[in-house]
């Protein structure tokens, strides 16, 4: 009776490994043969995991095969009739016992044997998984906020169920703003982040006040799994953050992004003297675009020896009140006229991660070359790394680097004297969620938009709002920029860039995407001291050929300055291509 492969258990039990009827096969079985007329009424047994030695039984008991029909049921009988729910907490099923009833019981054969039946009973097998959860927070000098960066290898859509707490009770509550993108409200007691996908898992960082206690969470990873720390939350102290300096991490990857600045100020230091050294391996046409840029930087150190020069100083004991110049008032947008502007990034900037703090070792290098302003990439999260396909525009925790760490080094630059731009896009957004058509033209955070905000003549993105007064731009949702509440957002958020990061000015992305006077509305508000439209056009071609006229062209980008009513300039090339 006993099947291949059985072995003894002391002396009341049988042990049988399951085995496939073929390789081909996904079930696995035990054929027990027994004789009839034997006076066998039952089988007993139970399931043992030969991975972890646990035992699966029935609501505690063993698993009892009824060979009769007369025996009496306790309960814990399988026969044809029986039948019981899916344990809780399911995790994993085990292959499924197969024995589905052939005859039913009739109460005229109580003493016969039954002819056969089988009956499906799921069993539930607990599994042990080892991932990670990994929680950093940072403070740095000078600054209000402690970031906290979570980070999850567990694959899926993971969300974080999470608070603050302000003393050892650790009574949940909900932080102010900011919040991690794809964050909602649950039941005014807590929040709820989903994690942003890495490739290896998913993270967030979350901005959070330095006089909180501790941060308190648990994942969910779907309708009925939860991963909590022993049964209770996972509770985070924040007091020791405040002690705590951001040095520590930027001196451990200080070598490994310092080639990223020093790139950019070799390449502004060696400009001139590249071309020069080149000089003999050069055509006459080469040697005359070299004689061309040679008098460009005669003509910018004119410049910036007049603007110098244009600063009058008074010895202290000769000032008299009454002939000081008075004070030159600069109009919205315009500077001076004699800014040297610097490009403070490249396409890969982002792509240390802490861009931001690597520039603010560089600020006074970069004011010692005689730049007067410094323009920042875009500071928002955003879809592509670069940051110029913006989601969440209150959410300046990008790939360049922390909100805290872009603070302190517009701080740094101020310093030094260098006026900071901000980079700003103004022409698109990037959805947050799908519409009843799968179309993505819903946005979430605090600009909380629907699709009345999306140009009506997109043809990728179903707007609901006006026709578009500009170009479209393809790759995301065109913002309609004639709404009321959109200019209202977007004038508050400027504002509250210059208030809260300190921008002395703008560069405007894509600006040929909408009207100019937009730009005017948004400048009069944000009273930048410079801004900048990049305004990029095709040139003018014939048969394939650039035409020697131009003025077309460059009247388009000066109807667009006519239009902000003279309050922004404007330039024409791209920042991703060589100039």
């Amino acid at each position: 009776m006993w099947p291949h492969g059985s072995i003894p258990i002391k002396d009341y039990a049988i042990e049988t490994p399951f085995k496939k009827p073929s390789k081909d096969d996904t079930f696995h079985e035990v054929k027990i043969d027994f004789n009839p007329s034997s006076a066998i009424e039952a089988i007993h047994f139970i399931l043992k995991d030969e991975e972890t030695g646990a035992s699966y039984q029935h609501k505690g008991r063993d698993f009892r095969v009824s060979l009769v029909n007369y025996l009496e049921d306790d309960g814990n009988m399988i026969h044809a009739k029986s039948s019981f729910g899916k344990w809780p907490d399911a995790v994993e099923q085990l292959p499924n016992m197969v024995l589905k009833a052939e005859a039913s019981c009739d109460s005229k054969n109580e003493n016969r044997r039954l002819e056969g039946f089988y009956e499906e009973q799921p069993i539930v097998k607990e599994v042990s998984v080892g991932n990670m959860v990994n929680v950093a927070i940072r403070k740095f000098p000078d600054a209000a906020n402690i970031v906290l960066h979570l980070e999850t290898d567990i694959p899926g859509d993971v969300v974080v169920h999470w608070g603050v707490c302000r003393d050892d009770a650790k009574t949940w509550e909900i932080p102010a703003v900011p919040y991690p993108p794809e964050t909602t409200v649950f039941r005014n007691k807590a929040l709820r982040t989903l994690l942003q996908p890495t490739g290896n898992g998913s993270r967030a960082l979350f901005t959070l006040d330095e006089k909180l206690d501790g941060f308190l969470f648990v994942l969910k990873l779907d309708a009925n799994s939860w991963v909590n720390f022993q049964g209770n939350d996972f509770y985070i102290p924040l007091s020791s953050a405040r002690s705590v300096k951001g040095q520590s991490d930027s001196e451990s990857e200080e070598t490994s992004g310092k080639a990223h600045t020093d790139g950019i100020i070799n390449e502004i230091r060696n400009l001139v003297s590249g071309l020069n050294s080149e000089k003999s391996l050069q055509t006459k046409v080469k040697e005359a675009k070299e004689s061309i840029l040679n008098e460009i930087e005669k003509l910018a150190a004119e410049a910036y020896s007049i603007f110098r020069s244009s600063t009058p100083s008074y010895p202290e004991e000769d000032s008299d009140a009454d002939d000081a110049e008075p004070t030159i008032n600069i109009s919205s947008g315009t500077g001076s006229g004699f800014e040297i502007l610097c490009q403070g990034f490249n396409w890969e900037s982002n792509k240390s991660g802490r861009w931001y703090m690597e520039l603010k070792e560089k600020a006074s290098e970069i004011s010692s070359l005689g730049f007067t302003v410094i323009w920042l990439p875009p500071p928002t999260e955003s879809v592509s790394s670069e940051g110029y396909m913006p989601k969440d525009l209150y959410n300046l925790n990008s790939r360049y680097g922390t909100i805290d760490e872009l603070k302190d080094l517009v701080k740094s630059l101020h310093g030094v004297g260098l006026k900071v731009l901000g980079d700003v896009v103004l022409n698109h957004r990037c959805a947050h969620y799908q519409n009843q058509n799968g179309v993505w033209n819903i946005f979430g955070g605090r600009l909380n938009w629907d699709d009345r905000a999306v140009v009506g003549d997109d043809p990728h993105f179903q707007g609901r709002g006006n026709k578009s007064s500009g170009d479209n731009f393809h790759a995301a949702p065109n913002i309609d920029h004639s709404q009321d509440f959109v200019r209202k957002d977007l004038i508050e958020w400027l504002c509250w860039l210059r208030e809260e990061i300190g921008y002395d000015g703008w560069r405007l992305d894509f600006v040929r995407g909408f009207w100019g006077g937009y730009v005017k509305d948004y400048l009069d508000a944000s009273e930048p001291y410079f801004a900048v439209g990049e305004y990029w056009d095709s040139l003018s071609y014939t048969y394939g050929e650039m035409d020697h006229n131009q003025d077309a062209h460059r009247q388009r980008i000066v109807d667009w300055i006519n239009a902000t009513n003279g309050t922004a300039g404007a330039f024409d090339v791209t920042s991703t291509g060589k100039t």
